[in-house]
């Protein structure tokens, strides 16, 4: 593991049961001319049952092996984005989008959410956001305004 992912883990390790982002090797790799996107989901939510089972990386590993009609959309949507943008006459047409090594994907929520709280994003309210917001904020509203996609 990098250090970058080591340290990312460490900010996500604040709160538990935390999900690991998935962090593509572009990210670890010092290539300026490199594309590095991020996709930010809502929420992960599981069975009651199947909560506590759910270690930290599960989540980065789904979208690693596209195991969910989510990670395939995600993947699938940000391959376009990234396909597109690299082209000319486009601001990084210069860069290379590498598939997979070249997106960071996390949730705007950090911890698995049972199905009953979290399954749906209309089920989510300012409390569980609150709860569950790696930075702490009161709505995770607030937490996807700040510009995730600058350079």
């Amino acid at each position: 593991m990098s250090d970058f992912v080591d340290k990312v883990h460490r900010i996500y390790d604040r709160y538990q049961p935390c999900i690991y982002p998935y962090v593509g090797s572009a990210f670890v790799r010092r290539n300026e001319t490199e594309l590095r996107i991020m996709g930010v989901g809502i929420n992960s939510h599981a069975q009651e049952k199947d909560l506590a089972r759910l270690a930290p990386g599960r989540f980065a590993e789904w979208f690693e092996h596209q195991s969910w009609p989510f990670y395939e959309g995600a993947r699938r949507h940000l391959k376009t984005l990234g396909e597109m943008i690299t082209r000319s006459p486009f601001l990084f047409a210069d860069h290379a989008f590498n598939e997979i090594a070249s997106i960071y994907l996390t949730n705007a929520i950090k911890v698995y959410l049972e199905d009953s709280e979290g399954k749906r994003a209309d089920q989510l309210n300012d409390h569980t956001s609150r709860i569950t917001s790696i930075n702490g904020t009161t709505s995770w509203m607030r937490w996807l305004k700040p510009a995730c996609f600058r350079r």
